[in-house]
C-alpha cells in the first residue's frame, strides 16, 4: 500500500475489505486464502509527464521499471466510461499515481500498479509468492502491520527493487465421488453439505498451496505445517474417505499482476495440482487425476 497526498489509501484499503468480508458473510462462510508477494518495482518516471499521440487519444507513458530505474515507454486508449469513445482528459503523474482530470469536472486517480491492471500492460513481471495465509478477517490480517509473516517479507526482500502485494482470494469447494458400480459421478458444493467445516476448509487450502508454492520464507515452519496437514487428511479420509484434494487456480482473463510463481514454481497464469497422502507420506502432484473422470476441462 502507498499513501497518497490528497487521499488516505490505507483506510479506504481497510474499508474496502471491511466490504468485501460482509458481502462474503450476507451470503456463505468463507475464509480468505491470502498470498504476499512481490513484483519488480515500477513507477512513473517523475521527470517526464505524459503526452498524447499527435493526431490520436493514445497516451504516451514513461515508466521506470526496478531498482536499476530502467527506461519503459508504454502507450495505452483513453476512453470515456460514460460514452464509450476515446477522450483527452488533463493527465498527470506522481511517482505512485496517475490522475486524470475530465472535462466535465470529474477527476480519477489510480495508483500505478492498478492502472497497470486495469490497462493489461505486461511488462514481462510476474508476482512472487512468500507467502500463503488464511484469515476471516481481511481487514486486520495480514496488514493491520503486527502479522510475523509479514513483517518476515517485508524485511526479507529488498523493497527499494521491489513492492509488495497482499492477495485476497475466494475459493470455491466441491466434493467429488464416484459409484462404480452404478457408473454414477457426483459433485456438491461444500457449502451445501457442511462436510467439512469452513475452518478445515479453509486451513486445507492454504496448507496445500503453502505446500504446493513451497516458498523459501515458509519453509522453515515446512515440518509443523506438513504434519498439521498429514492429520487433517488422515481425519478426512476416516471420516469422509477422502482421498485426495485438487486444486484449481486460473483466470478468465489474463492480467500479468495474477501470473504467479514461487522459487520453485515457474510463473504461470494457470496452478492444477493434487495433494493426497501416500502412506504416512503428503505428497504433491502437478495436474489433476479427477478432472478426466468426471468431466471437468482443464483450466
Amino acid at each position: 500500500m502507498v499513501e497518497h497526498d490528497s487521499f488516505p489509501t490505507r483506510e479506504a484499503i481497510v474499508a474496502e475489505l471491511k466490504y468485501f468480508k460482509k458481502q462474503v458473510e450476507s451470503s456463505l462462510e468463507k475464509r480468505f486464502i491470502y498470498f504476499i508477494a512481490s513484483r519488480t518495482r515500477v513507477r512513473f518516471k517523475s521527470n517526464k509527464q505524459p503526452r498524447y499521440t499527435r493526431l490520436g487519444s493514445k497516451l504516451i507513458l514513461n515508466l521506470e521499471i526496478g531498482a536499476k530505474r530502467k527506461n519503459k515507454k508504454i502507450i495505452v486508449s483513453v476512453i470515456d466510461e460514460q460514452t464509450g469513445e476515446p477522450c483527452r482528459p488533463v493527465v498527470q503523474t506522481t511517482p505512485e499515481h496517475i490522475t486524470f482530470k475530465h472535462a466535465s469536472g470529474k477527476t480519477v486517480t489510480y495508483a500505478v500498479h492498478d492502472f497497470l491492471s486495469h490497462t493489461k500492460n505486461d511488462l514481462e513481471i510476474s508476482s512472487e509468492i512468500h507467502y500463503v495465509g488464511y484469515t476471516k478477517n481481511p481487514n486486520s490480517r495480514p496488514i493491520n502491520g503486527s502479522h510475523a509473516g509479514l513483517n518476515d517479507v517485508l524485511y526479507s526482500i529488498p523493497t527499494e527493487g521491489r513492492d509488495i502485494f497482499v492477495f485476497y482470494n475466494l475459493f470455491k469447494v466441491l466434493s467429488c465421488a464416484n459409484n462404480n458400480k452404478y457408473n454414477m459421478n457426483f459433485v456438491v458444493a461444500n457449502s451445501m453439505t457442511d462436510e467439512v467445516d469452513v475452518d478445515t476448509e479453509g486451513q486445507l487450502i492454504e496448507k496445500t498451496l503453502l505446500l504446493y508454492f513451497n516458498a523459501k520464507l515458509q519453509k522453515r515452519n515446512k515440518r509443523k505445517e506438513l504434519a498439521e496437514l498429514r492429520q487433517t487428511l488422515k481425519q478426512l479420509s476416516q471420516k469422509l474417505r477422502l482421498t485426495s484434494v485438487t486444486v484449481s487456480y486460473a483466470l478468465e482473463q489474463p492480467d500479468s499482476y495474477f501470473r504467479f510463481m514461487s522459487s520453485e514454481i515457474d510463473p504461470s497464469y494457470e496452478h492444477l495440482f493434487t495433494c493426497y497422502l501416500d502412506r504416512e507420506n503428503v505428497a504433491i502432484e502437478q495436474g489433476s487425476p479427477i478432472n478426466e473422470a468426471f468431466g471437468f476441462q482443464e483450466v
